[in-house]
C-alpha cells in the first residue's frame, strides 16, 4: 500500500482512524479519505487500513455502489502500481454489511496473491 501521508494531492484526509487493532510501527496505518470520482466528480469515502498482515480499503458512495472505473481509480491511488489487490466474495454466512453501497479491496502483505495465467486475464 502507498504511504497514506502522500495521498493529500489526490485524496483529502478527513480523519485518522485510531481504533485499528494492530498498529504498525510506521504511521499512519489508517485513515478516512474523500476522493472525487473521475466519472461524475461525486465524493467517495475511502477508509484505508493496514494490519494483521493485510492492506485494505473500503470505498463507498452515498447513493450507489462504486463502479469498476471508480474502483480502478481508488486502487491506483492507494496501492502501488506493482501491487495486486483483490475484491473477495466470501461465503454468505460470513457477510457483514455495514453500508449498502460499499466495496472493498484487499492485499495480503506477507504473500503474493495467486493469479491466473496472463492470457486468461
Amino acid at each position: 500500500m502507498r504511504n497514506l501521508t502522500m495521498l493529500n494531492r489526490s485524496a483529502r484526509r478527513i480523519a485518522p482512524l485510531q481504533h485499528w487493532p494492530e498498529p504498525a510501527k510506521h504511521a499512519p496505518v489508517a485513515g478516512r479519505f474523500v476522493v472525487r470520482s473521475a466519472i461524475d466528480r461525486a465524493e467517495m469515502t475511502v477508509i484505508a487500513t493496514t494490519g494483521k498482515d493485510w492492506d485494505h480499503v473500503s470505498v463507498s458512495r452515498r447513493n450507489r455502489t462504486p463502479n469498476w472505473p471508480e474502483m480502478c481509480q481508488v486502487k491506483s491511488l492507494f496501492f502501488k502500481p506493482n501491487e495486486t489487490a483483490m475484491q473477495l466474495h466470501v461465503p454468505a454466512k460470513d457477510h457483514i454489511n455495514d453500508h449498502e453501497y460499499c466495496l472493498h479491496l484487499w492485499r495480503p502483505t506477507k504473500v503474493e496473491i495467486p493469479r491466473p495465467p496472463q492470457d486468461f486475464v
